[in-house]
């Protein structure tokens, strides 16, 4: 993204900027899309993969923006993405409702259809 928000700038402020809406962008996509009326991101969908409430029925915006922020801290806690993969497909093993612990403060699941 850098690269990209130095070339399309003329100044270090407009890179900035460009930087941070890119981030911004990419940050807001998975949680508007699951809260869509999809439920999933396109790659969700490509392996029949869906969020929702512990009921079935979809999430809500704020759901999606909680899940999804408590993810992306614990995979900064966890520090390496390998570690972050293990520690939460560990964690699904151990939980009945198969959910992971940002799943369960959202009070979301993924779903197969």
């Amino acid at each position: 993204f850098f690269i990209l928000a130095v070339i399309i700038s003329r100044t270090i402020g407009e890179s900035v900027l460009i930087l941070f809406l890119m981030l911004l962008a990419v940050a807001a996509y998975t949680p508007l899309m699951c809260a869509s009326k999809y439920q999933a991101t396109v790659g969700m969908r490509l392996f029949k993969l869906r969020m929702a409430n512990i009921d079935g029925a979809p999430v809500t915006l704020q759901q999606s923006l909680i899940r999804s922020a408590l993810e992306l801290v614990f995979f900064i806690i966890a520090g390496v993405g390998v570690l972050y993969f293990l520690v939460f497909n560990f964690m699904i093993e151990r939980s009945s409702s198969g959910q992971t612990l940002h799943d369960k403060v959202a009070n979301t699941v993924i779903l197969a259809d």
